[in-house]
């Protein structure tokens, strides 16, 4: 994937009195590992603004429950967690194989505290208690989606005649992400 920079018969920027032409390009940041290229085609060296974003981690649904910790012979408590999510797309700015710039992803969900649940031994003579659940109440519950924003990162580069940089998104699995991630490039020609 590449984008090129719009292209003029221009020799230099300021060329017989025509004033500079503004442009801008904005790509959304898809869920797999890609490369893009930015090349300057003008005969003179284009000055741009590159603006990245990071995507967003996501949520992990999936849970573990603690021990049981018992208060007395018949009642007790689980807690449940939530695994880690995982974290957003990173973007990275290259330029002559010199990294010059990273917007690092979000991280996801971290572990926490959901619920705290509570529970009783049915009546009987048994004393076996891995199936004596009679009720579960939620004592509290705290935020699921908790996840965070990429990084943001602005910066002036300068693209000499005929040059590229690259901008090398890296997909971290986050696929349920709000925010896959972006970037943005502008300047004149």
């Amino acid at each position: 994937m590449s984008y090129t920079l719009p292209k003029t018969d221009k020799r230099f920027l300021r060329d017989f009195g025509q004033r500079p032409t503004p442009f801008v390009h904005h790509h959304t940041c898809e869920n797999h590992s890609y490369t893009q290229t930015i090349t300057n085609p003008n005969t003179y060296s284009v000055e741009i603004v590159v603006s990245m974003q990071g995507g967003s981690g996501d949520s992990n649904r999936a849970t573990y429950d603690s021990d049981r910790k018992y208060w007395d012979k018949n009642r007790y408590n689980i807690w449940r967690y939530t695994y880690a999510g995982r974290v957003g797309n990173t973007l990275t700015l290259s330029l002559g194989g010199k990294v010059l710039a990273t917007a690092g992803g979000g991280g996801g969900t971290p572990s926490y505290e959901v619920a705290n649940y509570q529970g009783y031994q049915y009546k009987g003579a048994s004393d076996d208690h891995s199936h004596t659940i009679k009720n579960w109440t939620y004592n509290g519950k705290q935020n699921l989606d908790c996840r965070q924003g990429g990084e943001q990162v602005a910066l002036i580069l300068t693209l000499k005649p005929s040059q590229s940089a690259t901008i090398t998104i890296t997909h971290n699995t986050a696929s349920s992400a709000p925010n896959t991630g972006s970037y943005c490039i502008s300047g004149y020609v």
